[in-house]
Parts: structure tokens; sequence; C-alpha cells
């Protein structure tokens, strides 16, 4: 049996070239390992994540993710259960879940956002089961897309200056930070 280690060794070896190995090994349906590699990109990614709950409730009602496609793109995503607790963190941990699977199950990110929107407006009424946010940075060109659902303004810090994102793709720059929160960061902030 051989070590991912080991793995990426007879990659390198056997392509002569730089490949690095993305995500998880996981199993596919008949039980096989499932190892998945892509030639290195340009650019490199850092996340970080800062949690907390209301006072009164131990849970959260956000969720988040980070993980890099197998198309070369860093997705990064943050989602808020309606309400908070239990229920909230379900729905917004639902949400994420079904990011990461389908992502992972090859469909395009456009599909992706079609089906989580059907899934968050299952609330109706103009109430939906979580908000979602989600930037895709193709760590090959520096390209950077975002996609929200119901979710507060997002930024990039660059070197000189804060730029709130306004929904047209942006190209990502060294040192460049995404910022994105959810929508009670903003209110334990307000001024109310």
């Amino acid at each position: 049996r051989a070590s991912p280690g080991d793995l990426d060794k007879i990659v390198r070896q056997t392509l002569q070239n730089d490949f690095i190995r993305v995500g998880e090994t996981r199993r596919d349906m008949m039980g096989y390992s499932v190892v998945r590699y892509l030639k290195q990109p340009r650019f490199k990614t850092a996340t970080g994540v800062a949690r907390a709950s209301r006072e009164k409730d131990r849970m959260s009602g956000d969720n988040f993710a980070f993980f890099i496609s197998a198309d070369g793109c860093q997705i990064s995503a943050v989602s808020d259960g309606t309400g908070s607790g239990k229920k909230a963190e379900y729905y917004s941990r639902t949400a994420i879940q079904m990011l990461e699977n389908f992502v992972d199950d090859g469909l395009e990110i456009s599909q992706v956002i079609r089906f989580l929107n059907l899934f968050l407006e299952l609330k109706g009424e103009n109430e939906r089961l979580a908000t979602m946010d989600i930037c895709t940075i193709d760590l090959s060109t520096g390209a950077a897309f975002f996609y929200k659902i119901g979710a507060p303004a997002s930024f990039i810090k660059r070197k000189q200056e804060v730029v709130p994102v306004e929904g047209k793709p942006e190209t990502m720059a060294a040192g460049d930070f995404v910022i994105m929160f959810s929508d009670g960061v903003l209110e334990a902030f307000s001024p109310d």
C-alpha cells in the first residue's frame, strides 16, 4: 500500500512536471481510492476564519468552507443560517456540504449556484433558509468571481485600498486579501 507521499513522488517522476495533490483522498462508489492532482498553480492562498455565537446561544448559525476544486480554483464560502442556534447551524452546514459535494462531483459553479438557490429559497415568503457567499479564485490566472445569495458585501484589501466587490470579476494580485463575513458581523458592529 502506497502512502500519499509515495504517490506524490511517483506522479512527479512519471509526468516529469510539478503536480500537487489537491483535496483529500476519498472513496468512489465502487470503493476505490480517488486522489486528485493538478499542475502546480501560479498563485497560492492562505485562509483563516474567526467565529463566535450570540451570547445566549452556544452554537453559531454560521458555517464556512475553504477548498481547491479539481479545476484548480480556490473556493471560499460563508453561509449564515436564518435565526440562530441548532436550526440555523443545520441550514448553513447543509448549504456548505451541498456546495462541497456538487463541486467535488464536477458540476460547474453556475449550476451549483442554481441548486443552492433552489435549496435556500425553500422556506419561501422572501425568507431564505441561509445566506451563501462564495468566492472562486483561479489559481493559474488570479481571476476571482463572487456569488452571493442573500449575503452581505465582500471586500478586497489591496496594498493601497479596500475595494467593495460589486459582482464583476476581479483580478487578484500578490498580497491581496478577500474579506467575507456574515450579516451577524455587521449587526454586532452597527450603532443601533
